[in-house]
């Protein structure tokens, strides 16, 4: 496996995350579509999490440049990976998970194609929830009763993952950091 250091970089990774053709070279014109995440939780205190679907996910790294020369600054700095997900039975165990501070020894999101594909996976070592943030999202259904549109709501949740190691695997490509190892 090609493995990279994630230090000058700035990597985004939602639900359109990767491309690549058939042969396993870069095509630009190909978009695989995710429609969701599947996340596997293994913390420390409660054992394994039942499954996780996600709707979205996102994450950044960042390397501060100077203004003027455009060089480094400073250390990279890592963003939290951030899921939407719909409000499940997992929901109490994450609650249980930020509120006692539980150390996840290992988070795994897997992206799932709209055709059942396995996409980019993202594994998160020794990581924390950062923040929990229920909220509802209105969605107005297709179906009108009597003139009457009726408005459905989707209860979802916002959970953000602090890690010490980062691993990105798609194919046969890896990039990782971690916060103990050295840098040159």
């Amino acid at each position: 496996m090609k493995t990279k250091r994630l230090i000058h970089s700035m990597i985004t990774l939602g639900i359109l995350v990767t491309i690549q053709s058939v042969s396993g070279a870069p095509n630009p014109l190909k978009w695989p579509s995710y429609s969701n995440a599947q996340i596997n939780i293994n913390g420390q205190k409660t054992g394994a999490f039942p499954i996780i679907y996600a709707n979205a996910v996102s994450y950044s790294v960042i390397s501060p440049r100077d203004a003027a020369s455009g060089l480094p600054t400073g250390k990279r700095q890592h963003k939290p990976v951030t899921i939407t997900k719909p409000m499940s039975e997992a929901s109490p165990l994450l609650f249980n998970a930020i509120a006692t501070n539980e150390n996840l020894n290992s988070v795994t999101i897997q992206f799932i194609g709209t055709d059942k594909s396995l996409g980019p996976k993202i594994k998160l070592t020794n990581a924390n929830i950062a923040s929990f943030a229920p909220h509802s999202q209105g969605l107005i259904a297709d179906k009108q009763t009597a003139g009457v549109v009726t408005p459905i709501f989707s209860e979802l949740e916002d959970v953000s993952f602090t890690f010490q190691k980062i691993e990105i695997t798609y194919g046969s490509y890896s990039a990782m950091d971690d916060w103990e190892a050295l840098v040159n």
